[in-house]
């Protein structure tokens, strides 16, 4: 189909080419007369040779795209006709050439070998003295720099203003031809004529030539020049010297003195010496005499020259050997070697090897590794990087024309593509002509596959890459005899890569997650990486410690270590696992593993994000779902063969997906991928807060919505025994550190930043003096109770050490509580520093799950809830850990808000910081290890103080007799470690009537305060002991007239639904969100008119949704016969999910009971209707999975799954293995968790996309006793 499509291009392009090629003849016949002067033919025929490179360009283009995809024996055929095109237009495009410098008639452009970046060599001639040849005179390009105007028209005016031979208009017209950038647009307008041409080189002196721009042109770049760190770097010092004296140089001859600008250049120069040399200048120096900047270039000049010398006699068989830029040239770095050789104790004479794993990466091939001098101009060449190779190897940078390799250039891609407009520079190999006149034959971007640009220009450039050593991937084994038994070698090298996801490049290894279930019943979920190069597969004994694995067998290795040639001989233990697949865990394979204390130190890149969107659009499954980079089991050649399949599926060039029983497994290069051949959702945005990638995920299938189970993080371990070693706890408080990172840097103080963001806050203050004596109170309350200290030294002496914080306020008038609270930013950081929060692991998630919590909290009759005062701040920090928790505020107490005197002071805090990135986990961590001293004496109390979600408490019980004991012991227990938990509120006025004559702090009830009570964000009427939702917020977009991408995303994201009670009114906002992602609406543009309609239809619409409410419990009487789950899936075209109920026996009748919902939509690339009701199923399957880890009194056997898709019971039913990839992965899911039934008449098949919130399905539906299930297991 591709393929077709480019031919028919192809056809179009050569049928529009030939019809200009014709034109051409006729144009070149044409005679001068007197209607068609010229000039006129001139100007028509220069028309057309531009149209012809273009639309010879094209036609170039399309053949290479259709010689890529035809076969091998169209091949010949293809290039004869495609040649006999390209042989047609070069000469007609030669023919236009010659009749062009005959109407010139005088200048002839001479492109031979001696044209270099800039400049065209020009061979003058005169009509009057032909025996007279003049020599070649180079014209270099004027692009609008001012400081080499007076260059460019020195020489302009001597080779064609003062040819008096020349007309003015071929003069004008040699003029336009060497102008680039902005000089060339401010003359654009002007046609050709004699009058034209005076007023063109007025105006380009006016506006370039004017003395006083000069100067400061030059003096800008005197003050720009780049620093030379170090005074053995002879080759920049040259450069910073040469530099210096041109520009001097230049402002004498402008009439400039040295001693008008001596004493503000000289320090700017010094400050860009190397130390060493900036000290023996200023040794030499009379301390009384005022700096001279002549004396200080001739200080320059003798120490560059002397180091030049000195450079000559040390190395002269090298002296004219130059510095070269070896950015991406490849290189095998250091290598280790390792030999390992493996015979089994009790089989004496058996040879046999085992290799860990090793890699070695070579970096990419560099354009720009050859010099100017060294290269060899060849005309007859076709592939021409060249382009972009010249400039790339000229000392002068292309893009700030400092003296620098371009390659190196710190300006930023917008600054760079900038700078190249303004010079009227090609984007793909930087000459002088616009990107679709281009005929260069570069290649395509190394970094995101388009030929649109030159890989220096683009916006996903990487990071610079330096070598390492270090194991990272399966590399050559090269056996070697060592005594009885065969040992292998094998090469290790590794690169380090900057780039935030990934450690080196873009290559991709065949990774895979497996589940792998422990003893007491859980699963956990383990990165595997399969290398043929060993083997013996391996194991992490951290792994085998956490699932208690037994030791089945013992083996020995040898191991000769980089460069030593004696061995040291241990004994490995070998332990059996079974990898289970994360989809279908009847995919799996039992092995036998080597247990090793480590695989490899390297982070093995997961998929991105953009390869995964590849992969589903192929239709493809990976493997690798790992948020974690580290390899905790490698398989070798004596498994391979039983988890690898027979298909392959080819992405791109270099990058395939191999079959296996756990998905599909990536191998290769990801940046190999043409973007043109690859359609994917993506956007790209500048200083945006929102994580824009997350809007997929309500119609992408990798995220669900109901996940299954995650993946256990190997490094939680460590943290948590860490956390366990530097904590104490003293007079009733804990007291820790911060969860420093091994790796971390050394921190920049950020004191500037935090001190700007003070000033910015007082501005901020001083127009609300109310919020600042709410704020100064908040700070000198802390300082009252010890939770803040002042640090007691010169500000001056405490500036440069531990880290400030910067810090804003946050005010919520809607809270009970506090309204106003101190947050602090312990992200900020300066440019190309590190930031507090980098430094530090954010440790793992303690919080219980948030939708279980509101699950069980509808089960108790007597609910209650309540928080803890200040948490975070009950929690002490260690003293060395203090620097970094400083701040600076206002010194004196009261309304001063006058920081113009430096009235500041530090302080710092003792207590864990809210805004510090491990905050949430050290409150929680604290909470676990204190209630470990109670689980005997409190078990009830403790269990349920187990359940806090960060500083809240929602739980209940059966009666009141238990609330009033439980509520007293969780009260003690916190009580020991200092925290208070307080504002209880309950939906028992008993049970509230009994803690206000105890004494225990009660929180007023909804209509006391004029606040609603909130639990986990959902309004909570403990009075009616309904449950409700907030729309307050929604009360400021009733007037909206402007309605943007922006705004409908927020809107929706307001509304908080865990439960999914709202399902069937948010999921038409889901839709809508699809349809603005399909249009590709910019973010900050008005949506169609369409759209803003339906939007605020549906804003309107919420209005009904402030008398909605739900009970709170879910049986309203105690004496239960049964409880069954119930559980309706659905879809429709544009989405699908599944809805759950309680189905509770009575005595004498039945109730059902609303429990939660969950709802996706249908993804962009369109599923049929049968494969979204199975992923309708799928939902049901894992939400009962998960409601019954919820609910312990469900039973399997009361568990049932409704569908009204006899297609989806029909592969359910079948074998999984019957199906292709996409169902035969879901089905074996679902029929792991539990087989699905299908009602004889029950149909709910607008249960989602229904337009009103009908009663009837929040309340639960009501079956009669012939409309039940027709079969249960």
């Amino acid at each position: 189909m591709e393929l077709e499509r480019l031919k028919e291009k192809r056809k179009g392009l050569r049928i529009s080419f030939t019809k200009h090629l014709t034109k051409i003849e006729t144009t070149l016949g044409k005679e001068i007369a007197a209607g068609y002067t010229k000039e006129a033919k001139l100007d028509e025929l220069l028309s057309l040779k531009s149209q012809l490179t273009e639309k010879l360009n094209e036609l170039i283009k399309t053949d290479e795209s259709v010689q890529l995809k035809i076969e091998i024996s169209e091949m010949a055929a293809e290039i004869a006709s495609s040649e006999e095109y390209k042989d047609k237009g070069i000469d007609l495009k030669s023919k236009l050439q010659r009749q062009i410098e005959l109407l010139c008639d005088r200048p002839q452009i001479n492109t031979s070998s001696q044209s270099t970046d800039n400049t065209d060599t020009i061979i003058l001639s005169r009509n009057e003295t032909k025996s007279v040849k003049l020599p070649k005179l180079n014209i270099q390009t004027f692009h609008g720099d001012c400081s080499h105007f007076l260059d460019f028209w020195n020489s302009f005016e001597v080779a064609i203003h003062k040819n008096d031979s020349l007309t003015k208009i071929e003069k004008f017209t040699y003029l336009k031809t060497y102008l680039g950038g902005i000089a060339l647009n401010a003359v654009s307008g002007f046609s050709l004529s004699d009058q034209n041409y005076d007023a063109s080189i007025k105006l380009l002196k006016e506006r370039f030539g004017r003395t006083d721009i000069i100067i400061s042109s030059h003096m800008h770049k005197l003050l720009l020049i780049d620093s030379v760190k170090s005074c053995f770097n002879v080759t920049g010092l040259r450069k910073m010297y040469d530099a210096i004296e041109t520009q001097i140089r230049s402002l004498q001859s402008l009439g400039v003195a040295t001693g008008t600008y001596s004493n503000l250049l000289c320090p700017v120069i010094l400050q860009k010496l190397p130390e060493e040399l900036n000290l023996n200048y200023n040794r030499q120096r009379k301390t009384d005499e005022l700096f001279d900047i002549t004396n200080l270039v001739e200080f320059i000049r003798k120490e560059v020259e002397c180091r030049e010398a000195s450079l000559l006699l040390a190395n002269p068989k090298n002296s004219n050997v130059k510095e070269y830029s070896f950015r991406n040239k490849t290189d095998q770095g250091y290598q280790n070697r390792y030999h390992y050789s493996n015979t089994k104790r009790n089989d004496l004479g058996t040879k046999s090897s085992a290799a860990v794993l090793a890699t070695q990466v070579d970096e990419k091939n560099s354009y720009y590794h050859k010099h100017e001098s060294n290269r060899k101009f060849n005309p007859n060449r076709n592939l021409n990087p060249s382009s972009a190779d010249r400039l790339m190897s000229n000392q002068k940078c292309i893009f700030c024309l400092q003296n620098h390799m371009s390659h190196d250039c710190s300006q930023s891609v917008y600054e760079k593509k900038k700078s190249l407009m303004a010079k009227g520079k090609c984007f793909i190999c930087f000459q002088n002509h616009i990107r679709k006149f281009c005929n260069s034959n570069y290649q395509k971007c190394k970094y995101c596959g388009s030929f649109s640009h030159n890989s220096l220009i683009c916006e996903n450039e990487q990071s610079e890459s330096k070598n390492i050593s270090a194991p990272v991937e399966a590399g050559n084994l090269i056996p070697r005899e060592n005594g009885n038994s065969t040992a292998t070698m094998v090469s290790l090298s590794a690169k380090e890569n900057k780039r935030k996801n990934s450690v080196y490049g873009s290559i991709l290894l065949q990774t895979f997650s497996a589940l792998v279930k422990t003893k007491p019943g859980k699963n956990i979920q383990l990165r595997c990486m399969l290398d043929g190069g060993a083997n013996k597969s391996f194991i992490l004994r951290e792994v085998v410690e956490l699932l208690d694995l037994k030791v089945i067998n013992k083996e020995a290795l040898v191991i000769y270590t980089f460069g030593s040639e004696t061995a040291e001989k241990r004994i490995y233990d070998i332990v059996e696992i079974t990898l289970q697949n994360v989809q279908c865990t009847t995919r799996n394979i039992k092995m036998q593993a080597v247990v090793i204390d480590s695989i490899t130190s390297a982070k093995i890149r997961i998929p991105s994000q953009f390869i995964r969107n590849i992969a589903l659009e192929k239709g493809i499954e990976l493997a690798d779902n790992s948020t974690s980079e580290r390899i905790h089991v490698l398989i070798g050649s004596d498994y391979i063969s039983e988890i690898l399949g027979e298909r392959n599926i080819r992405i791109s060039k270099r990058l395939i997906a191999a079959d296996s029983i756990f998905g599909y497994l990536l191998q290769g290069k990801e940046e190999e991928i043409d973007g043109k051949d690859i359609s994917a959702n993506h956007l790209i945005a500048e200083n945006e807060e929102l994580d824009f990638d997350r809007v997929k995920d309500l119609w992408l299938l990798e995220t669900i919505g109901i996940n299954s189970d995650k993946e256990v993080s190997m490094s939680d371990k460590e943290i948590l025994k860490s956390f366990e070693q530097n904590t104490t706890y003293t007079n009733k408080r804990y007291e820790t550190r911060l969860l420093w990172k091994e790796d971390s840097k050394e921190l920049n103080s950020n004191y500037e930043i935090a001190k700007r963001r003070l000033f910015s806050l007082n501005k901020t203050l001083e127009k609300n003096k109310e919020l600042f004596l709410k704020y100064d109170n908040i700070i000198r309350e802390h300082l009252r109770d010890g939770i803040v200290e002042r640090v007691e030294m010169n500000l001056d002496q405490n500036i440069n050490t531990g880290y400030f914080l910067p810090h804003h306020a946050v005010v919520r008038e809607q809270k009970d509580s506090t309204k106003v609270r101190i947050v602090f930013d312990a992200s900020s950081k300066s440019k190309g520093a590190l930031s507090l929060n980098d430094c530090l692991e954010s440790g793992p998630n303690l919080n219980p799950d948030l939708l279980k919590i509101i699950l069980r909290f509808r089960l108790h009759k007597i609910a209650f809830c309540a928080d803890i005062q200040r948490a975070f701040l009950e929690v002490g920090i260690a003293k060395e850990d203090r620097e970094f928790l400083k701040f600076l505020w206002i010194k004196k107490e009261g309304p001063n808000l006058d920081l113009s005197t430096h009235n500041i002071e530090t302080l710092r805090y003792k207590r864990v910081t809210f805004g510090v990135k491990c905050s949430p986990f050290l409150l929680a961590a604290i909470i676990r290890l204190h209630l470990e001293k109670y689980e005997k004496k409190y078990a009830k109390a403790c269990e349920m103080l187990n359940e806090l979600y960060v500083d809240d408490l929602i739980n209940g019980t059966s009666d009141i007799t238990e609330a009033i004991q439980l509520s007293s012991e969780m009260i003690y227990i916190l009580s020991e470690a200092s925290m208070n938990l307080r504002r209880w509120a309950t939906n028992s006025p008993i049970l509230n009537e009994v803690w206000k004559r105890a004494n225990v702090d009660c929180r007023e009830t909804s209509e006391e305060l004029g606040v609603p009570l909130k639990i986990l964000g959902i309004i909570w009427d403990n009075i009616n002991d309904n449950l409700t939702f907030d729309i307050k917020q929604f009360e400021k977009l009733r007037n909206l007239e402007v309605v943007t991408k922006r705004i409908i995303l927020s809107t929706q994201g307001m509304l908080f639904d865990p439960i999914g009670i709202m399902n069937p009114f948010t999921v038409r906002m889901k839709l809508l969100l699809q349809t603005i992602w399909e249009l590709g609406i910019p973010w900050d543009e008005c949506v169609p008119s369409e759209i803003k309609a339906t939007f605020i239809e549906w804003l309107n619409e919420i209005e009904v949704l402030r008398k909605f409410e739900i009970p709170r419990l879910y049986f309203n009487e105690v004496n239960w016969e049964s409880v069954e789950l119930h559980l309706f899936s659905d879809a429709s075209p544009k989405c699908y999910g599944s809805v759950a109920y309680f189905r509770i026996k009575y005595a004498a009748r039945y109730v059902t009971s609303f429990i939660m919902s969950k709802s996706r939509l249908a993804p962009l690339k369109k599923l049929t209707l049968p494969r979204l009701e199975l992923l309708g199923a799928l939902i049901s399957a894992r939400m009962g999975h998960y409601l019954q880890d919820t609910f312990p009194m469900l039973k399997r056997e009361n568990i049932f799954y409704w569908s009204d898709s006899q297609i989806c019971i029909h592969r359910i039913k079948g074998k999984a293995d019957d199906w292709k990839q996409f169902v035969r992965n879901r089905v074996s899911e679902i029929k792991e968790k539990h087989p699905l039934i299908l009602p004889t008449k029950s149909r709910l098949s607008q249960l989602l996309i229904i337009r009103e919130h009908q009663r009837l399905h929040h309340a639960g539906k009501t079956w009669e006793p012939d409309n039940g299930p027709i079969a249960s297991k």
